[in-house]
């Protein structure tokens, strides 16, 4: 007979034709399954989902519990009531105010497992939902045989109504993808522990979506699922229903179920859940010939394979029919063993392989190079690989399989020196000091880039590298083992498949974004991750402020894990004992294509993020918002100024700009946070954390001994008193200042050196400083040197035209030195004027700062025992900062926020 549409219809009387008949009397068992059947504006499918559960083979085992929630038609109060009156002790019907899916199905399900303590497991049924007549049976049998642990056993949805096919999950269950992606639908026949365990349908979400939230929660509370199929279950498809609508609104409704759970799907804990279930990279050593299909590359818990190991993973999802069940990475890198050690040790390997990753998107091959370079503690990552050495070739996984099935000398083709479509190259460039143990390693490489220059009117070497000829053998290999490959049948007819895991993982990770950061640590997923971002790492204040941070807050606190990203020039100078302080130290892209995609993946992953001066995360930070939950700090160090003398600078961008999106302003100076007040930052938003000697005396008693020591000298020709300058040489610095004061000095006569250490900012044309009576010294990172370069020097001069607080005048003042400073910035915080330390006006012209400083030098080496109390109260001033001191100010504010036991 044709159901009803009209409203009027469904609100009447149920018509007679619509109720069920008696039965004869079902002898009934203790039950194992109650079938809970919600219903709320559907009675005309209700009479067919209690029918089919009637039918089943194991009724006697089965009890019916109808809800009504709330539905206002009388048609679902008439047929409920029918069958409970038909029914008894088979079919029970309640009755509830309208609460939404989620608190019927929690109403009928409390009551049956309060009822029958026999109850085994839990099967919700919807409305207009059917049941073949073994489905319950099946399912049943298929969870008590099931592994322990095992939460519901799901099933493949038999579609009818206005489509009609088969939606086939039988792809091994996994926790990652769930969470990603639903695959356990409604129809999943649910074990009491469940429910047991305090998991329940969420009842705040009645937007649709509520089996996928449970099942997720189920999921992260480890409980598994388990595939059953031909279980013919039979699932309604409308024209339009609450699926429809809450596809509609994906996006919003996924964004609940991770808020909810944002402990639990933290990206570390993604990352190590990726790592176990489904690896993102498979990594091929061709020198051990040894493969490991890993997430984070930097855990080496799990034991290498052979390289027949990974081709079998491959050989076997080739030879699978839709479904696959087979799993292989997404992406394949080739590499030379000896390099992937280097790169663990440096902390750079998971973030070259995100970037990597991306790249991949757009490409066939990414070559990744290593050459030496001459400075022995510089790390520097360069596009090109010209006169470097490959030891790494990254592809996708399916590119490498169809090269082996149908192309075996693409690769060598790609990875010629002249071609240029479909793959990318840089290059790392590596100091000595970074081979410890592996010299022989750097020896090979520099003979390999000098052969790879070409003897012969500068062409390169046109010889394939040896990676590329061993990656040429793997391929081979690969494509004889697959020729012996015997195609598996499991189709499924008129269906509509899940995609395999390996198709998942590669849309997932190369063509969607949001991907996690490729790493965690510790072993039970509860460590925090604070990430410093900085420009590059060279060796100025801003980023010797963040090292120290790192090194103390690490000590603070073991469980705030250290990273590291560089975000405008992949640049590292800092020396191999910073690296150490840090958990991953990443590098920006090369491509402008990968580059936000990669910056915005890295700062999802933190905890908290530290911004010191990194414009691109000044950017990015207002999308970022809206992303993640981390706390964010900016760090900032000196308000510059303009050709007008106009202040301008990230105080300005980040108080005036981005003061709603900022947790905290962190600056070294109460005249600094002067500055963010009055640009618009709140005071409580502020913390000062004030700098302090990055190089210092051992003890404070053998820092003063150095000062009294400088007290005691005389000075003559052979023995000038000796001038430091520390810094760049720029505008701000004053250099022209020094030039000048150099000339007037030695217009004198008086017996004084000038050591002037620091760089020309070539980038903005600045040339080196010419400078009389002086030297012009490479700047160190080596504390041995600038322990020497401060214990030499009498005097520090800085006459900058601007200032935060800066480190060397800390540091020299440790050392005993007499400051001769324009009163700039915070200076005046650290050096008291005339009493340790000397502070000239900036608002006099440029002559009269060189004048007034000629006359203090003057002085000093005329009576240089009268500023013997001055050096000592320089250096009781300058070590009475500490490092520790200004991570605990900026501790005590993220443990206000952040939960670190």
């Amino acid at each position: 007979n044709a159901q009803p549409n009209g409203a009027e219809q469904i609100n009447g009387s149920a018509p007679l034709d619509w109720l069920p008949t008696r039965r004869a009397a079902i002898k009934l068992s203790e039950p194992d399954i109650a079938v809970v059947i919600p219903v709320y504006k559907q009675p005309q499918y209700l009479k067919d989902a209690v029918t089919s559960v009637l039918k089943q083979s194991i009724i006697d085992k089965v009890r019916i519990v109808i809800v009504n929630d709330g539905c206002p038609y009388a048609a679902t109060d008439s047929i409920a009531r029918t069958f409970f009156d038909a029914y008894p002790g088979l079919v029970y019907y309640l009755r509830k105010p309208n609460g939404g899916l989620s608190s019927a199905r929690n109403h009928a399900i409390r009551f049956a497992l309060a009822s029958w303590p026999s109850v085994k497991a839990i099967f919700p049924l919807d409305a207009d939902n059917k049941l073949s007549a073994k489905t319950l049976e099946t399912l049943l049998s298929h969870l008590m045989a099931a592994p322990s642990g095992t939460g519901w056993i799901y099933q493949d949805l038999v579609s009818f109504g206005t489509q009609e096919r088969t939606w086939h999950t039988g792809v091994p269950f996994s926790v990652y993808r769930l969470v990603h992606e639903n695959c356990c639908d409604a129809g999943s026949l649910i074990h009491r522990n469940v429910f047991e365990a305090g998991i329940w349908y969420d009842e705040q979400m009645r937007n649709g979506y509520e089996d996928w939230e449970f099942y997720v929660n189920a999921a992260l509370h480890g409980f598994r699922g388990v595939h059953s199929r031909d279980t013919d279950f039979l699932y309604r498809r409308h024209g339009h229903s609450m699926l429809t609508d809450s596809k509609a609104d994906h996006a919003s409704v996924m964004g609940y179920i991770w808020r909810k759970h944002a402990d639990a799907l933290a990206q570390s804990k993604l990352a190590r859940l990726e790592h176990r279930e489904m690896p993102r990279f498979a990594i091929v050593d061709v020198n051990s010939a040894s493969s490991s299909c890993v997430t984070n590359a930097l855990d080496a818990s799990a034991a290498p394979q052979s390289v027949d190991a990974f081709f079998e993973r491959i050989a076997a999802w080739a030879a699978e029919r839709p479904p696959k069940k087979s799993y292989f990475p997404p992406v394949t890198l080739i590499i030379d063993g000896r390099s992937l050690r280097l790169l663990r040790r440096l902390r750079l390997l998971p973030g070259i392989l995100l970037s990597i990753q991306k790249a991949l998107s757009r490409l066939d091959v990414y070559e990744l190079c290593f050459a030496p370079d001459v400075l022995p503690h510089r790390i520097e990552l360069v596009a090109g690989s010209k006169a470097a050495v490959p030891v790494i070739y990254a592809l996708k996984t399916k590119t490498l399989l169809y090269w082996a099935q149908h192309d075996r000398g693409r690769l060598l083709k790609l990875i010629s020196p002249r071609s240029r479509a479909g793959i990318e190259r840089a290059t790392i460039r590596l100091g000595q000091k970074w081979f410890v143990g592996q010299n022989a390693f750097f020896q090979q490489l520099c003979r390999s880039s000098v052969a790879r220059r070409g003897k012969k009117r500068g062409r390169t070497s046109r010889k394939p590298a040896a990676l590329a000829r061993q990656s040429a053998a793997l391929i081979k290999r690969l494509s004889h083992k697959l020729q012996k490959v015997v195609l598996v049948e499991d189709r499924v007819e008129n269906a509509e498949l899940l995609s395999s895991h390996a198709n998942f993982a590669e849309a997932k990770h190369l063509y969607s974004e949001g991907t996690s950061f490729p790493f965690f640590s510790g072993r039970d997923g509860t460590e925090r991750h604070l990430l410093f971002v900085l420009p590059w790492m060279q060796l100025g204040g801003v980023e010797l402020c963040m090292l120290h941070w790192a090194k103390e807050l690490a000590a603070l606190a073991p469980n705030l894990r250290m990273h590291l990203l560089l975000t405008t020039k992949n640049l590292w100078e800092a020396g191999p004992k910073w690296l150490d302080v840090f958990g991953t130290v990443s590098f920006a892209p090369l491509a402008e294509a990968d580059r936000d995609k990669v910056l915005m993946d890295c700062l999802r992953y933190a905890n908290v993020v530290v911004n010191a001066h990194s414009m691109p995360t000044y950017r990015l930070w207002p999308d970022m918002r809206r992303k993640t939950r981390a706390l964010y700090l900016t760090s900032l160090h000196v308000m510059e100024l303009g050709k007008e003398g106009l202040p301008w600078g990230y105080p300005m961008i980040a108080a005036r700009e981005q003061d709603n999106l900022i947790d905290y302003f962190v600056v070294p100076s109460d005249n600094l946070r002067r500055s963010c007040e009055t640009f618009g930052a709140p005071s409580e938003k502020i913390i000062v954390a004030r700098n302090a000697a990055a190089v210092s005396p051992a003890s404070r008693e053998e820092a003063i001994a150095v000062a009294q020591a400088k007290g005691a000298r005389r000075y003559s020709r052979k023995r000038p008193l000796r001038i430091l300058f520390s810094g760049r040489f720029d505008v701000q610095k004053g250099i022209d200042r020094l030039e000048e004061t150099a000339k007037k000095l030695a217009a004198t006569g008086l017996p004084c050196a000038f050591e002037v250490r620091g760089k020309a900012v070539i980038s903005v044309g600045q040339r080196p400083p010419r400078i009389i009576s002086g030297r012009i010294i490479e700047p160190s990172v080596d504390v041995r040197v600038l322990t020497r370069m401060y214990q030499k020097a009498d005097i520090f001069f800085l006459p900058s035209r601007w200032e935060g607080a800066p480190l060397t005048i800390l540091e020299a003042m440790s050392f005993g030195c007499i400051v001769i400073s324009t009163n700039v910035g915070g200076i005046s915080e650290i050096v008291e004027d005339r009493v340790s330390g000397f502070l000239l006006s900036n608002d006099q012209p440029d002559s009269a700062i060189a004048a007034t400083a000629c006359e203090l030098i003057s002085q000093i080496i005329a009576n240089p025992e009268a500023y013997t109390a001055m050096r000592i109260r320089a250096v009781e001033q300058a070590m009475s900062y500490t490092w520790r001191l200004a991570a605990e100010a900026v501790l005590t504010r993220i443990k206000a926020r952040l939960d670190l036991s």
